[in-house]
Order: C-alpha cells, then sequence, then structure tokens
C-alpha cells in the first residue's frame, strides 16, 4: 500500500536528537569577546533588575552585529542572553511604568536573530528552557541536584526550580519524540510491530513526563512564581499593561505584539498533538493563561486556578479569564505554531511535517490497526 516517495523524517534536519530531544544539546555558556557588554549585563542581570539599573545599562549598551556569532549554538545563546534583557528592560518597573520603545542598541540584533532563527521577537519556550541549562558536574547526571539555568530573571529558587522542572519533562519526552518519529516511519513501512512498539514507548514516555511534573510542587514556591516570576515572562499582546504593543526601535516603525512565553509552545506537546490526531476546538476547557502554567496543570482537564495561596507548591483562588498578553483556551495550538524552535533552514517545524505525513498514510495506518 502506498506510501512510496516519502523519505524517513530526519530528526536533526530540525535541530531535534535522539538523545536529547528539542533540548538544545551541550549549550554554550559564553559568547565571544566581543560580545562582552551582553555577557556582563546577563551574569548581572538580577543585580540590576532589583537596583532598577537595567534600563540605563541597555540605553549605554553599544549595538553590535549578529555577524560575529559562529554557528547555531552560540545563536542560541545570544537570542537568550537578549530575550532575557529585553524581559528584563521591559518589566522592571512593573506594570505600572511600561516602556513604549526597546532601545535600538538591543532591538536591532535581537530581531536579526530572531529572523536568522524563526522565533518571535519575545523570550518563548525554546530560550527559558530549551536552551538554558547547564550540568554543575560536566560529568554528571540530569538531575535538579546537577543542573542550573545559565541566565536567571527575578525569582530565586522558585525560578531556577520552575525552568528546571520544565526542563527535566523536556527530558522525560526524549524517548517519546524518538517514538513519534518512529511510529511514522512504521506506518510508511507497513510494520506494525515496530509501529505498536513505538507506541508503547510514547505511553511510558508520557507517564514519566507526568512523573516529572509532579516535582513542581516541591520546587516552586507559588507565591514566589505568581508575584515575582510571572510578571516577567508576560507578553504584550491584549495586555492591558501595554495596549498598543512594543516598538523595537531600529526593526519597527509600528508597536508589534506578542504573547508571552508558555510550555504549551514547547514542540512535544505540537508532535504528540499531530501524531494521534488531537484536535482543539473552541468548545474545549480553557487552558491556563499565565505563562508556562501548563507545568502546573495537567493539559485539557479543565481551568488552572491562578491566584496564589500561602501554600509552597499549590496552586489557589480562580481563574480569571483575562489574558494579560498570554496564550489561552483553543487559541493554544495554532496560535503557538509562530513560538516554535524551526528547522535549519528556519523553515516549518516538526509538527507541521508530520502532519503532512501522517494524513498521507492515514488509510495505511488503518488497514495495519484493524488486520
Amino acid at each position: 500500500m502506498g506510501s512510496q516517495g516519502l523519505s524517513p523524517i530526519n530528526l536533526r534536519d530540525f535541530h531535534v536528537s535522539e538523545e536529547y530531544g528539542f533540548i538544545l544539546q551541550d549549550p554554550l555558556e559564553e559568547l565571544p569577546e566581543y560580545y562582552k557588554p551582553w555577557m556582563s549585563i546577563a551574569e548581572n542581570l538580577l543585580l540590576l533588575i532589583e537596583a532598577k539599573q537595567l534600563r540605563d545599562e541597555v540605553t549605554q549598551m553599544p549595538e553590535l552585529s549578529v555577524q560575529h556569532l559562529t554557528g547555531y549554538r552560540e545563536q542560541r545563546l545570544a537570542r537568550l542572553i537578549l530575550s532575557h534583557i529585553t524581559m528584563g528592560y521591559v518589566w522592571q518597573e512593573g506594570e505600572q511604568e511600561v516602556v513604549k520603545v526597546l532601545p535600538r542598541s538591543l532591538a536591532v540584533p535581537y530581531h536579526q536573530l530572531s529572523q536568522a532563527l524563526g522565533l518571535p521577537l519575545i523570550m518563548v519556550h525554546a530560550d527559558l528552557v530549551l536552551a538554558n541549562w547547564k550540568r554543575k558536574d560536566p560529568l554528571g547526571p540530569l538531575t535538579m541536584a546537577n543542573l542550573s539555568p545559565i541566565v536567571c530573571l527575578p525569582g530565586g529558587d522558585s525560578l531556577r526550580g520552575f525552568v528546571l522542572v520544565t526542563f527535566l519533562v523536556e527530558v522525560a519526552a526524549v524517548p517519546g519524540v524518538k517514538a513519534v518519529a518512529e511510529s511514522v516511519s512504521a506506518v510508511m513501512r507497513e510494520d506494525e510491530e515496530t509501529l505498536l512498539r513505538a507506541l508503547g514507548d510514547l505511553a511510558e514516555s508520557i507517564n514519566q513526563m507526568s512523573a516529572a511534573l509532579q516535582l513542581m510542587f516541591d520546587y516552586v514556591d507559588s507565591a514566589v512564581f505568581y508575584n515575582t516570576i510571572r510578571p516577567f515572562l508576560a507578553g504584550w499582546r491584549d495586555n492591558p499593561a501595554m495596549p498598543e504593543g512594543l516598538i523595537y526601535e531600529g526593526a519597527s516603525v509600528e508597536p508589534l505584539s506578542f504573547s508571552g512565553g508558555s510550555a504549551a509552545q514547547s514542540s512535544v506537546f505540537h508532535a504528540l498533538d499531530e501524531l494521534l490526531g488531537i484536535r482543539h476546538r473552541p468548545e474545549s476547557a480553557p487552558l491556563p493563561s499565565h505563562p508556562h502554567r501548563l507545568q502546573v496543570c495537567e493539559r485539557g482537564r479543565g481551568p488552572c486556578q491562578d491566584g496564589p495561596s500561602g501554600n509552597k507548591g499549590r496552586w489557589g483562588g480562580h481563574s480569571t479569564g483575562e489574558r494579560h498578553g498570554r496564550i489561552t483556551g483553543h487559541e493554544l495550538p495554532k496560535e503557538c505554531e509562530g513560538y516554535l524552535q524551526r528547522g535549519s533552514s528556519g523553515g516549518q517545524h516538526i509538527g507541521r511535517v508530520l502532519t503532512v505525513r501522517i494524513y498521507k498514510v492515514a488509510l495505511t495506518l488503518v488497514i495495519l490497526m484493524q488486520c
């Protein structure tokens, strides 16, 4: 039965590996000397934000060219740094004294890097989590005790816990990512045995992701998340504090609007949705409204509770339904496509490729499962 003409999926075309999934493998921690002004701000980011001096530092920062960045990993580190500086610059004074313009010295290189990597002009999951990790012991395991973020926003231990627990969910998803590619290839080869084994591996990977997610209750204080971390992850789309969006000086004449970070931007969820044929409808239960809240609420199981509570690691209150620059409800899958990491040419993300492949071999899959 026809699957001829379809080539196997090469995960590396999408910067995906069997060992690390969508996680950036062995991210760099230092940029070349030319980029010392960026590195210096990144290394002192917390102090600059707390002292309300980050905006002054950025204003004095020279406009650097991205042409001296060599290779994909240097580009990802540079974007990680500029994304954190951007969020700190915008939200340094909270929602009361927001800015309308991002200075040219930051906006121009950030725009150029984002264009090259196919990512929006705001910090996303690919920055905060997938490229923001390092081992304390280079030969040690990927565990909470042996991991640390490369760049941090305010939030202390809870911020580190938030980033790293989310990272461990991605680690747990690695066998599932491999199973997705194996499932599609098995259908193309009409290999029922391999297909069933791959789907079993996928189910186990999802169970491990759920187990990793539970660590959020141990490592993140809900009050710290709500009052300190959350504001720095907010976007400037449909956000009452920034109704007109943000002008990127030297890159945009008109204000641009982007939604804040969300774990729904993880390519893992999109790849699983495409493989399993999950479709999100307007009447679906609302998804979390705050950035990255998918890490602390079960996906698609009803509204999350947004308010802080006095209990560490627990989420109280009621969902407000307000968007505040974050994507919510049935719009998540479609909206998040523009926030996913791209292939080596900045083209399609793997979920979209899987959609095309799976539709072409759907009849084959039905026949195999009925045999």
